[in-house]
């Protein structure tokens, strides 16, 4: 087996468990994606090409993190370290999948046995939460779900739905029988064991989306409208049986009684991520859109959230709980283009479908996900594989 199909295997693990330590460090985002993807180019040296657009975006990717750096500096060495290794991971685990997946094809079993490894996690969590904590550190509450091998649960959530997508884009659509099972373990586990608000909401807002493309080009029938009402009816049902004392039920409550306006006033954590993606644009535009750098976020906050007079009460620190917002602050009107550019790659002319993807995962982004969830480039690398290098039939690609 040659080297580099062998180091394949530890960057896609790592890759699908980004906040698992193992037991080496008490970090929430690990190293261990970026190393690996390190590795394997190492192997495979000069050895192989890639697409002039892709090469383009990459030279221009790592011009502007290295120039952000110099915007801001001071001696939080650690805090730069921190964005360097989500920035750098960010770009060599994109570039490291998509170049797996020209050589050795897309990995579905191996995606769905890590599936099942998060799914078992969670599970042993619910009786033997002591065991986990040495696989990854844990913040969740009584009225919260599970962690399995993420930090909250609102991360596990987020790593079944990424993961899904991407089974879902390896089979360009097809329900298999196994993808179609795994997709609604991880529907159940996102409601019985996560039991996460934000992965309900990322559900409802993928079925949207889905839906208005449904819609857009007249494919919406008799038999896509059942699907979709089995869909509400049976997450209701189980919001209802599982998450009686829950803080999804909690919310539901709130938006019987209360204006979406008044619920992020008052409920701390929507407050945080919508401040995490607010404050953000504002400091841009204050700053003439230049970068402030990988440091000094919560000195800037602080500048700035009396404009909102109390709304934004609750957010704080100097990490950004938005995948947008941190380039957006770290690199203003450059981190823009990124965020542009990384997204370009995978427009395609007359697909309607696409750009309904493109809206979905911008959406997505938009939320506390951190840089250093590396689901996104492996999403956005299967996504560029597929249109422009996989065979016409996209369902022998799996291997």
């Amino acid at each position: 087996m040659p080297l580099s199909k062998l180091l394949s295997y530890p960057v896609i693990f790592f890759s699908l468990t980004p906040w698992a330590s193992w037991g080496t460090n008490t970090l929430d985002s690990q190293p261990w994606p970026a190393i690996f993807s390190f590795l394997y180019f190492c192997t495979i040296g000069m050895s192989t090409s890639f697409p002039k657009k892709l090469v383009l975006f990459s030279i221009y990717y790592i011009f502007i993190v290295v120039v952000a750096t110099f915007f801001g500096l001071n001696d939080q060495i650690f805090l730069i370290f921190r964005a360097y290794a989500g920035y750098w991971g960010m770009l060599l685990v994109f570039v490291a999948f998509f170049d797996i997946l020209r050589r050795y094809g897309f990995p579905r079993d191996l995606f769905i046995l890590i599936n099942l490894i998060w799914i078992i996690v969670g599970l042993v969590e619910v009786w033997f939460p002591e065991l986990v904590v040495s696989f990854s550190p844990q913040r969740t509450t009584s009225d919260r779900g599970v962690t399995s091998l993420a930090p909250e649960p609102t991360f596990f959530a987020v790593y079944l739905i990424f993961n899904s997508w991407i089974l879902l884009l390896s089979s360009n659509y097809r329900l298999t029988k196994s993808i179609a099972a795994m997709l609604l373990l991880n529907l159940l586990s996102i409601v019985v064991l996560a039991k996460s608000a934000m992965g309900v909401l990322f559900v409802f807002v993928g079925i949207f989306i889905y839906a208005s493309y449904m819609v857009f080009n007249n494919k919406f029938n008799l038999k896509t409208i059942a699907i979709f009402l089995l869909i509400f009816v049976c997450s209701m049902e189980l919001a209802r049986v599982f998450l009686e004392d829950s803080r999804i039920i909690s919310i539901l409550n709130m938006i019987s009684d209360r204006s979406i306006l008044d619920i992020i006033r008052v409920d701390a954590s929507i407050n945080a991520r919508i401040e995490h993606v607010v404050l953000p644009v504002h400091a841009m535009v204050d700053n003439i859109f230049l970068p402030h750098g990988y440091v000094g976020f919560n000195e800037v906050r602080n500048s700035i959230v009396g404009y909102y007079n109390g709304f934004f009460w609750y957010g704080g620190g100097d990490k950004i709980m938005s995948w947008v917002g941190a380039y957006i602050f770290d690199m203003g009107i450059f981190g823009v283009t990124l965020i542009f550019g990384f997204l370009g790659l995978i427009i395609r002319v007359h697909n309607m479908r696409r750009y309904f993807e493109i809206l979905l995962l911008f959406l997505y982004l938009l939320a506390a996900i951190p840089i250093g969830f590396s689901l996104v480039p492996l999403l956005v690398a299967t996504i560029y594989y597929c249109d422009n290098f996989s065979p016409k039939d996209k369902s022998v690609i799996v291997i």
